[in-house]
């Protein structure tokens, strides 16, 4: 509960589920971009569930966070799939930090600075700018944003933003989606940028 709090404060959309059975339906109806990994889980432990995950390509990255400190724990699991092992104790900033490099590596972006323009978004300390100064975006606002200026270029329809963006323990409709980018163009027009986000009527939102 603590890590799921404390990555939805810090900007991310989170599910969460307490053992392997109740993950899976999560796992096979969405492509996340990266999943945060217990291997001490009750039932199927989290190796097999990394192995089962690999197997049917579930998910794009995988990040071990687990009290097993053996080197051998961290062998097998990167050599099962994982792309990142972190040893609990922890520092919840490494994990973040941890968690922001390895979105970037899925979306091929190395530098956490995404420029727009004259619009730059800061991924890792998710904020954003305009010539410099900032912009306040907050919660569903900054995340619709990062969406699309990750996807520049392709047109994302409002279903597609509403399930990158909400847990799936949050009631609410696709109709928020509307709202959510009115508000950001509201905001970015206050700062002088006015054309930024595109709609394509019957198709979606995109940033070229």
């Amino acid at each position: 509960e603590s890590l799921t709090t404390g990555q939805r404060c810090s900007g991310f959309s989170v599910d969460a589920a307490s053992d392997a059975e109740s993950a899976l339906p999560f796992l096979r109806t969405a492509n996340y971009p990266l999943v945060v990994l217990d291997l001490s889980l009750p039932g199927m432990d989290g190796v097999a569930l990394l192995k089962l995950m690999r197997s049917e390509k579930t998910c794009e990255s995988v990040l071990v966070l687990s009290a097993r400190d053996h080197v051998q724990d961290r062998i097998e699991a990167l050599n099962c799939g994982a792309d990142d092992y972190l040893v609990k104790p922890f520092d919840f900033d490494e994990l973040l930090a941890r968690i922001n490099a390895l979105v970037r590596r899925v979306h091929n972006q190395r530098d956490p600075l995404i420029n727009l323009g004259n619009v730059q978004l800061d991924t890792a300390r998710k904020r954003v700018s305009v010539n410099g100064e900032a912009v306040s975006l907050i919660g569903r606002e900054y995340k619709t944003l990062e969406f699309l200026a990750r996807h520049r270029g392709v047109v994302l329809s409002r279903g597609q933003i509403f399930e990158a963006l909400s847990s799936a323990d949050r009631n609410a409709s696709d109709r928020v989606v509307e709202v959510v980018v009115s508000l950001v163009r509201r905001k970015l027009a206050a700062a002088g940028v006015t054309e930024l986000i595109r709609f394509e009527r019957g198709l979606g939102y995109v940033i070229d």
